[in-house]
């Protein structure tokens, strides 16, 4: 996100602010404070993050121009799971709707323009917080006496790449992704590819770190346990399977389809599953009308029906009599029968792989891995999480294989948050998961890839 601001203030505020709830300053995620100093009315802008103070204060030149900019980047694409509902012989059934915990890196930067020619930016912040809030209402300016113009206020979506390089004997620090409007040293293209900009390539012997998410496809099942053995206990076969897709609400992760399917096996698994029919009858007054969507309460001992249905469409046909008669068709099913809340389709994509066995209990991913050192022949990572009690993490050199006797695969195991391992080649891949003490050990649902491409020994 980036500000193009005219400043003279007198004063102070926040501008370019994230904020939850109210527009104070406890409030505010990330922004730039603007401050006045009594007297001598100098003004500095200083990076906001989590309402406190951080980074450096940068003082302005009334006469000049400053674009400001906050780098955002979120290592969790949704942060917010579909809901899905269905309706079952207990009532409403629904799924879904938790929110995601992330962390999120932050950067913050002016830029000065002097008779309309543009500096270089300077970073005031360079860091990040442990946990960005789902939502954020974003505020050009917040402040009850802050005087100046402003010609511009932009935000757009920098994608899931984050860059940082290492300097040889240097510290690390976050290139500026972007355009080149934006003051930008480099930018990640969709088929993968780092391309830096004229003038800020790197150096030899600079190390570079770009962190992204992979794109796959979501999968997700569940099973009735109870229901199963209900049925065979009656001499009933008790497994029956349904494979398809969900296209309404959509699916965008593994979470969400996990959860449509655990509505659709619930009310596949209620006694009035595949009820549907018509019911017609006169009334003579329209002062409790029925409507589709109603819930509907049917008990017909002759038909063996004791049900709650939804009303699907309704029919109503009137003549002229006395007294006044109208005649109602009443079309009803049960979400099994004709769903209302979740659509499906029976296909599925050619390349989707059967899903998990059910109900594992994972453990976090970790979004919060990062790289602490690395060189010829070692590397050190932060996985940037803590080990339950009898715990901890594992790296292997392949994806598929964070379960019990695959070892040949297996690099180091340990409990310790911060681990170094030895290289095997120039262009290494490694898979970092976290795991519990059970037996057998539950990992995380998604691995943390590490690819690497330095010479050995180097």
């Amino acid at each position: 996100m980036s500000i193009l601001v005219l400043l003279a203030f007198s004063a102070g505020g926040i501008l370019a602010g994230f904020f939850t709830g109210d527009l104070t300053q406890q409030a505010c995620t990330a922004g730039f404070q603007v401050t006045a100093q009594q007297g001598t009315g100098a003004v500095s802008v200083q990076p906001m993050v989590l309402g406190s103070q951080a980074g450096s204060a940068y003082q302005v030149n009334p006469a000049n121009q400053y674009t400001l900019r906050v780098r955002v980047h979120c290592p969790e694409c949704e942060r917010g799971t579909a809901v899905y509902h269905s309706y079952g012989d207990s009532g409403a059934i629904s799924y879904g709707g938790q929110w995601n915990i992330a962390p999120a890196k932050l950067q913050f930067e002016i830029q000065e323009f002097v008779n309309g020619v543009a500096g270089m930016p300077v970073t005031l912040y360079d860091g990040q917080i442990e946990s960005l809030p789902g939502a954020c209402t974003v505020i050009a300016a917040s402040s009850i006496n802050l005087l100046g113009t402003m010609r511009a206020f932009d935000v757009s979506n920098l994608g899931s790449g984050w860059v940082v390089s290492i300097p040889a004997n240097g510290s690390p620090a976050t290139r500026r992704v972007g355009t080149t409007a934006q003051a930008a040293e480099c930018h990640v293209e969709s088929t993968g590819k780092l391309i830096f900009y004229t003038g800020f390539a790197p150096p030899v012997g600079e190390q570079i770190a770009v962190s992204y998410r992979a794109v796959g496809r979501a999968v997700g099942r569940a099973v009735n346990t109870a229901s199963q053995q209900a049925l065979a206990q009656a001499g009933i076969p008790s497994v029956s399977a349904w494979i398809g897709s969900v296209t309404s609400p959509a699916a965008r992760s593994s979470q969400d389809c996990r959860n449509a399917a655990l509505v659709l096996e619930s009310a596949a698994a209620s006694v009035s599953a595949l009820w549907s029919g018509t019911y017609k009858c006169t009334r003579s007054g329209l002062d409790t009308d029925v409507w589709p969507g109603d819930a509907l309460a049917l008990n017909a001992p002759s038909a063996a029906l004791n049900a709650q249905v939804i009303v699907r469409s309704v029919k109503l046909t009137y003549a002229a009599s006395y007294p006044d008669l109208v005649q109602y068709a009443i079309s009803f099913a049960n979400d099994w029968a004709d769903d209302l809340a979740i659509k499906t389709g029976t296909t599925v994509p050619a390349d989707t792989w059967l899903p998990a066995a059910i109900s594992p209990t994972y453990q976090p991913n970790l979004s919060l891995l990062s790289l602490t050192a690395m060189s010829g022949a070692n590397v050190t990572i932060n996985t940037g999480a803590t080990a339950t009690t009898g715990g901890g993490f594992e790296i292997r050199r392949r994806d598929n294989c964070f379960m019990p006797g695959t070892d040949p695969d297996l690099v180091m195991r340990g409990s310790q948050s911060t681990m170094t391992f030895t290289r095997v080649s120039a262009s290494d891949r490694y898979y970092v998961r976290m795991h519990d003490g059970s037996n057998p050990p539950n990992y995380s649902e998604f691995s943390a890839a590490l690819i690497f491409n330095l010479p050995l020994g180097s």
